[in-house]
């Protein structure tokens, strides 16, 4: 399921009229609607036009945290928060917990004499079949691809991954949702 809902277009096509009629403005929706598409939610009238992507966000897969003390976060997440260890890789000190469908993923680094961010990246599945269009459509539109495509480990198994960077440089990892499952 996309994130949020699977209501229809036209759905969300009337609630943006309704909502932007509360907000006192109006909306020209003189596109057809078919309501077999679904598409995610609107954030609200603000959101503008349907687009035609490749791609459709699906969820939050994971978020990887660098840790100044792994031991002390690993505790705090498993015996205060209630989490569980999936995996470990000890090479490189990953700890990955289960957070309902999706991970946190803790890895050694965090605050320290080094002027590194907490959050190493985060990850969003993405309901897509062409991981070629898909950094296509991106670097259209100026998206730095910071990395791959590349097979790797998230909540759902082994996928395909494209890692981009946000405007602030922040990294995100945009995880083919389809293909998980295949450790």
């Amino acid at each position: 399921m996309p994130c949020g809902s699977t209501k229809t277009r036209a759905f969300y096509i009337a609630e943006r009229q309704s909502r932007t009629a509360a907000a006192g403005a109006s909306v020209d929706i003189s596109t057809p609607v078919r309501e077999a598409v679904v598409l995610p939610p609107l954030s609200g009238p603000w959101h503008g036009s349907f687009v035609d992507r490749p791609f459709v966000l699906y969820e939050l897969d994971h978020v990887v945290l660098r840790c100044a003390d792994p031991a002390q976060m690993e505790r705090f997440y498993v015996d205060v928060l209630g989490l569980e260890v999936e995996r470990r890789l000890d090479a490189i000190g990953l700890v990955q917990l289960r957070c309902g469908r999706s991970l946190i993923d803790l890895v050694p680094g965090g605050r320290g004499a080094e002027s590194i961010p907490n959050v190493d990246h985060f990850c969003l599945g993405i309901d897509a079949t062409d991981v070629g269009r898909v950094q296509a459509y991106l670097q259209e539109r100026g998206v730095e691809i910071a990395g791959g495509p590349v097979r790797v480990y998230g909540a759902r198994g082994t996928g395909t991954s494209l890692y981009v960077r946000d405007p602030e440089h922040n990294t995100i990892e945009l995880k083919l949702v389809r293909e998980g499952g295949d450790d």
